[in-house]
């Protein structure tokens, strides 16, 4: 991956040492990597990632059993991307959303439903 200097100089190097010339942003150890500020497209392999988990884990628990995941697993997930990137704001209201949709209504994302804690207020 080229960074300051010319594109020949790139392909004489990468001839040298036996490899390819690359260009950004490129994927390594599941993280995108690029010279620009991150883009939320980059994120999807998290977001997708956290989806999965809950929705197919979700199914089968209890609302303790849930909040549990959420709190350990769920939460814990962001903390490799972290390592090397700033996650948006963005990002993270989506990381929130799924896990108040996973805490309340199980492992359907796509089920309108009410809020737990609005009808928890109603009854008082």
């Amino acid at each position: 991956m080229p960074i300051n200097i010319s594109i020949d100089r790139a392909t004489q190097l990468a001839d040298a040492f036996g490899c390819l010339v690359g260009s950004f942003p490129f994927t390594y150890l599941g993280l995108t990597l690029c010279i620009i500020k991150p883009q939320v497209k980059y994120y999807a392999p998290l977001l997708c990632r956290i989806e999965i988990r809950l929705s197919a884990s979700s199914l089968f628990l209890s609302y303790d059993g849930r909040l549990q995941l959420i709190n350990s697993v769920i939460s814990s997930l962001p903390t490799y991307f972290l390592c090397s990137l700033n996650i948006l704001v963005t990002v993270t209201e989506v990381i929130d959303q799924y896990k108040k949709i996973a805490c309340v209504r199980g492992c359907d994302f796509k089920k309108k439903g009410y809020n737990l804690t609005a009808c928890i207020g109603r009854r008082s």
